[in-house]
C-alpha cells in the first residue's frame, strides 16, 4: 500500500485462519496457473471471515483510512466452513467494527 499510495482506490480484503499453511497458495502449485490449479491447493479450512484469522486488518483499514483515496472495500472469502450466508454476516460485521474505531 506504500508503494501504491494514491493510486489505491478499491482494496481487496481477505482473512486467513491460523492454521494455513503456507499463507501464498503459489508456494503450493507450479507450473502454468490457471484458477483451477491455484484453488485445487487451498482448503477450505484456510479461509475465515475478515477479523477471524491472521491478517493485521487493523492496520490496513488504517492505512487505507491514511491514503484517503480508497472509496471501495472488497471482502472475499473464496471458501467457508459455515454456511455461506453466516460467513457473509460475521465478516460484515466485523469490518464494520474495525471501520467504527
Amino acid at each position: 500500500m506504500d508503494k501504491y499510495g494514491s493510486r489505491i482506490g478499491l482494496l481487496h480484503q481477505k482473512d486467513l485462519a491460523p492454521s494455513a499453511n503456507p499463507v501464498n497458495l503459489l508456494e503450493k502449485v507450479s507450473g502454468h496457473l490457471t484458477d483451477e490449479v491455484v484453488f485445487s491447493a487451498a482448503n477450505q479450512e484456510d479461509f475465515t471471515e475478515i477479523g477471524a484469522g491472521v491478517m493485521d486488518i487493523p492496520s490496513i483499514l488504517k492505512k487505507a483510512e491514511e491514503l484517503g483515496t480508497v472509496q471501495y472495500i472488497i471482502v472475499e472469502q473464496d471458501q467457508t466452513v459455515k454456511g455461506e450466508l453466516a460467513s457473509v454476516k460475521e465478516s460484515f460485521d466485523n469490518i464494520q467494527r474495525l471501520l467504527a474505531q
